[in-house]
């Protein structure tokens, strides 16, 4: 009876042991499984909030499309091609820059005829008097008339203007 007690001792320490491990597993696992539930949840609503989030993202996406393709649609009943607008702006800044070099060429060629440099002929002359070359008087708007104009001016639209004719005596004698 003694060994029968003495193993009862034993197992029964073996049970109480097991027993407390066993309870021990047990709240763990129910911690583990609270915060388990807690995650799945907090996942759960993410994923509701991702789902609306990509629902709206794809009516956008779906809405974009739509527009590109009716602008596709505009840009091809104009004959649009890729690239060509950026062509014809770099032909036109080409143009303009040819435009420059030759407006400068013809300043540089012809700025001697236009420049009118003299004297005064007398103390305290009035040079408002000088109104200037013909040519700078004016602008011409048709170019065939240009042939007219040289032929008034009397052969040169260099020629000066002033309002009285000694005037031009007393400036052409000091020239």
């Amino acid at each position: 009876m003694i060994i029968i007690l003495f193993h009862c001792n034993i197992f029964c320490a073996d049970a109480k042991q097991q027993l407390s491990q066993a309870e021990t597993t047990f709240k763990t696992s129910s911690m583990e499984l609270t915060h388990c539930r807690n995650v799945l949840k907090q996942r759960e609503n993410d994923k509701q909030s991702k789902d609306t989030l990509y629902a709206k993202d794809q009516e956008l996406c779906d809405k974009l499309e739509s527009e590109i393709a009716g602008l596709s649609a505009k840009m091809q009943d104009i004959d649009y091609e890729d690239g060509s607008y950026e062509a014809l702006q770099e032909r036109k800044n080409l143009l303009q820059q040819e435009i420059r070099d030759l407006n400068h060429q013809l300043d540089r060629r012809n700025a001697y005829r236009y420049e009118l440099k003299y004297r005064d002929p007398e103390p305290n002359f009035d040079r408002t008097k000088m109104r200037g070359m013909v040519g700078k008087l004016f602008n011409v708007r048709d170019e065939k008339n240009n042939l007219a104009l040289m032929m008034t001016a009397g052969g040169s639209v260099s020629a000066v203007n002033v309002p009285f004719s000694d005037i031009f005596l007393l400036i052409s004698i000091h020239l």
